[in-house]
């Protein structure tokens, strides 16, 4: 058990990262019905697949100033390593280091998926 500054960090990224699933896992569903509507040539399911999009996109957007902020309020700034280096300072009990390798492959996957939807459009 960590200090109660460290558990303040680590409830705020645990439940980010919570958020930040499901906001990832939408849009990986969206990414393949967008892909289905631009094989079927379905324009209303494209439309209806973009407004979606792009919504969740937004969400992981604020997810992502939220934990740029965490990190910086935290003292581990903004660097690419700063969110390792914040769940190894504050994940005592290895409770969040899952929820972000799992969160980093879905936005993995999300990328891949929309490179390749965006290889079929041009």
């Amino acid at each position: 058990m960590g200090t109660p500054e460290m558990e303040n960090y680590r409830d705020r990224i645990e439940q980010l990262l919570r958020t930040g699933i499901d906001s990832a896992s939408g849009l990986k569903e969206v990414l393949k019905d967008e892909r289905t509507a631009l094989e079927d040539q379905d324009t209303d399911a494209l439309n209806s697949a973009a407004l979606h999009k792009q919504s969740l996109l937004s969400e992981l957007e604020a997810m992502e100033t939220e934990r740029n902020e965490i990190c910086n309020n935290s003292g581990f700034g903004a660097q690419a390593d700063a969110m390792d280096e914040l769940i190894q300072w504050c994940d005592t009990e290895h409770l969040i280091r899952g929820h972000w390798d799992h969160f980093v492959d879905l936005a993995r996957e999300c990328s891949e998926l929309n490179l390749s939807n965006g290889a079929i459009i041009n």
